[in-house]
């Protein structure tokens, strides 16, 4: 049989009284409505920071969700594998909401939205808040569906600049800059140059808009350091670029500690 799982707010467990209390809007009505579920029945349910609780669900309303925490276990973070995360362009339309998705699913550890001199799309100060809970939300559901332990951090919007000298002060990361039409090597070739040991704690890969990067932002990044990779001939959308990037590098990381652990890197 199947057991349901959601991500809920730390703010809603009472580890006190073993008891954990849904109110989001969505979730009480996946379990009450689509999903129909009694008391007594089990589900899991996670912080979004590595502990998961099997719960008894005990109260169903229309405004909230009641369960009763049976047991507990917490999922360690991997230490030996980077971390992986994702420096992204506002997109226009639902191309940005779509790289939350997907880059939630593969398990990214953070995303940090940004504006750049080409970025198109341009959120006033009252706009944003809503925004950022809609990409939690986003975030959320792709992380329970694909089963995930720890949702990705969402960052606050910073300026491109910000953003990369930050990142350039990490000197245990490997920082990278995708970048179109560029005389760059291959992403894979920089990875496995770059990841050679366990020194290195971070890859952090840096994604443009629509319209791709400005001259003065490729100087500020070679200023910085950065390496640059290219994904190959084709040209790709942004949003599907910062996918198709932390996809390649999951498969790398989880082969080189694949091999790792079997002896043979």
């Amino acid at each position: 049989m199947t057991i349901h799982r959601f991500i809920v707010s730390k703010r809603h467990i009472d580890e006190a009284n073993a008891r954990i209390t849904l109110t989001n809007a969505n979730q009480v009505h996946q379990i009450s409505r689509v999903l129909r579920a009694k008391p007594g029945e089990t589900f899991e349910l996670l912080d979004g920071d590595g502990n998961l609780y099997i719960c008894i669900l005990s109260q169903i309303s229309r405004n909230q969700v009641v369960a009763e925490i049976s047991s507990f276990t917490h999922e360690p973070k991997d230490t030996t594998r980077p971390q992986i995360n994702i420096v992204l362009a506002l997109l226009k339309g639902d191309q940005f909401e779509l790289s939350i998705q997907k880059l939630s699913e593969l398990g990214v550890t953070s995303i940090t939205p940004c504006m750049t001199q080409h970025t198109v799309v341009r959120l006033k100060e009252a706009d944003l808040e809503k925004r950022y809970e809609r990409w939690l939300s986003i975030a959320t559901e792709a992380t329970e569906q694909s089963e995930g332990f720890y949702l990705p951090q969402l960052n606050s919007l910073s300026s491109f600049d910000q953003v990369l000298k930050e990142l350039a002060s990490n000197t245990d990361a490997l920082n990278i800059f995708l970048a179109e039409r560029e005389q760059s090597p291959p992403l894979l070739h920089l990875l496995e140059q770059g990841v050679k040991s366990d020194s290195t704690k971070a890859i952090n890969l840096i994604v443009g808009p629509e319209g791709g990067f400005s001259d003065q932002e490729f100087e500020l990044a070679r200023s910085l350091d950065f390496q640059f990779a290219s994904l190959g001939k084709r040209v790709f959308k942004a949003g599907t670029a910062s996918i198709t990037a932390a996809a390649a590098v999951n498969f790398f990381l989880d082969n080189m500690l694949f091999k790792r652990n079997i002896g043979t890197a």
